[in-house]
Order: structure tokens, then sequence, then C-alpha cells
């Protein structure tokens, strides 16, 4: 059986830095206005009393993807895993569920009729706004659930590696002939701060 490659801009995927993979998140709900406010004691607690971490600060917190290389330009952890949510990828799950056992099948078809996972900039928000000028990318909320369908994982080390490399980021999708490909251009790895392009981080071996 040929490999499937499904290219996808890393821009367009959302991530979470941790020492572990995350698969099962259940994010907010649009229907309960305390989502705002709940950004706004995280962005506090954190950067105004903490060590200024965006994952420290909140679980349910993301970044895009084409800001992770900077992310770990200015905080490099080696020994932590990269999640990355990709919107969609749940269907392409599904019209590939035959190379699925029985059990995973089922699973898929249950959590199909979950929602999407969605995401706001918290920047958006009047209360969260002035937290913007100590953070220079964009953090982002999460709403609705994450399954196992919904992300990827990829080693720090080996991400850094890739793009280090000029190489696209290849991740594949476990029990299947598919390889998601991540492509980004230069011009995504600008960082605001120093004002001009990363183009190598230290590596991680």
């Amino acid at each position: 059986m040929s490999n499937i490659i499904i290219p996808i801009w890393l821009r367009d995927t959302y991530a979470r830095i941790e020492n572990h993979k995350i698969s099962d998140v259940d994010g907010y709900s649009s229907d309960n206005n305390s989502f705002e406010r709940k950004a706004f004691d995280s962005m506090h607690k954190e950067f105004d009393l903490g060590n200024g971490d965006i994952f420290k600060a909140n679980s349910k917190f993301y970044i895009s993807g084409g800001d992770i290389y900077n992310y770990l330009y200015e905080k490099k952890q080696c020994n932590n895993v990269i999640t990355m949510v990709i919107i969609g990828l749940k269907d392409l799950y599904w019209n590939h569920r035959d190379q699925l056992d029985e059990h995973e099948i089922s699973l898929l078809t249950y959590l199909m009729t979950k929602d999407l996972p969605s995401f706001k900039n918290i920047f958006d928000y009047r209360k969260v706004e002035k937290y913007n000028e100590k953070v220079d990318i964009p953090i982002h909320q999460l709403f609705g659930s994450i399954t196992p369908y919904d992300v990827v994982h990829i080693s720090v080390a080996d991400f850094i590696e890739a793009i280090n490399n000029n190489e696209p980021v290849r991740i594949n999708l476990e029990g299947t002939n598919i390889t998601i490909q991540l492509d980004y251009e230069p011009y995504d790895f600008y960082n605001f701060k120093e004002k001009r392009l990363v183009t190598k981080i230290k590596t991680c071996y």
C-alpha cells in the first residue's frame, strides 16, 4: 500500500508544548461567558505574578503552529512533546477508516458526533488585550473538545531538527499509511521582538 502524503500549512494548526502527549481535552463553551474572565485571571497570575510562560498560564491556551519555532527559540524544551491540533483531521481519519481496527472505528464513529475544536485569540478580549505588550505571539483559547483523532504529536527535538534542515515536518498517523506533511515559509518564523527571521535553533541532539 503506497504512502499518502497530506500537506497542511503549519500555521493552520494549533499547538501546546508539554512533557506528555495531549489527546483528550474539553475546552470552554461559548455559551458560558466566564471564558474571558478565566483568560484574564490566567494571564494575571502567570504574567504579573509568575514566570510568564504561556502554557503554564492555562491548560486551554494554544499557539499557532507557525509560532512554535519562535517560542522554542526563546524557551527551548528538548525533553517535551508538541501536540498539534489539526482542524478536520478527524474527517481524514473517517475517510480512511478502512485502515482502523473495529474498536477504533467504533470510537471514531462516536467522536464524529462531537463538534470540531475551535480557537479564539484572547487578545481580542478587552480585559486581556493589555497583556499583548508582554507576549509577542497570539494566544488562542480552546473551545469544544479535542479527541485523539484531532491531534498529531512530535518531539521538540525532531521538530527543531526538521526546520533547522529546511525540511517539512512529517508525522505519520499511527496505524495508517498516511503522513501529515506540515509545510511553512521562512516568514512564518519572523521574530517581532528581535525584528528578524529566526533561521536556526541550537539542536537538541
